[in-house]
């Protein structure tokens, strides 16, 4: 039986390699949502696809949570803007500059790639977000 916070080696659906995560919370379907601790992504896992035995223990969480400083135009991100965030982002080297201001997670930040290319106002400029002011970001994560 699992509970909310803890650690475990869970599998990934998409490449069936396993990976340390922390569970969140357990749905009535007996589903564990689970985070990638070191990758920040969340999935629903059957709990035969978690384990226990935990390794690296003594390597830190490879992972935080950030939050660019742009918000989707609509109230929330379209699965499509979020597919061309994916193909823009995932797998690039990025700059990541921590907007200041911010004393708690997420942090603010901007990425801009080796190019020099803006991130956030890229997204602004093709109309698939909206620059706002730090304020008023909380809860578009």
């Amino acid at each position: 039986m699992w509970s909310p916070g803890q650690a475990c080696i869970a599998q990934f659906s998409l490449d069936a390699k396993w990976y340390r995560g922390e569970v969140l919370e357990i749905r009535d379907s007996g589903e564990c949502l689970v985070k990638f601790v070191d990758y920040g992504s969340e999935e629903l896992c059957n709990p035969q696809n978690l384990r226990r035995g935990l390794f690296l223990t003594d390597i830190p969480v490879q992972c935080f949570t950030v939050q660019m400083d742009i918000q989707p135009v609509m109230m929330k991100w379209e699965e499509s803007v979020l597919d061309f965030i994916h193909k823009t982002v995932v797998e690039q080297v990025l700059k990541v500059t921590i907007i200041p201001g911010r004393k708690t997670f997420p942090m603010l930040v901007r990425l801009v790639t080796k190019a020099g290319l803006n991130i956030g106002e890229l997204f602004v400029r093709n109309g698939y977000a909206r620059e706002v002011n730090s304020t008023t970001l909380d809860g578009y994560i």
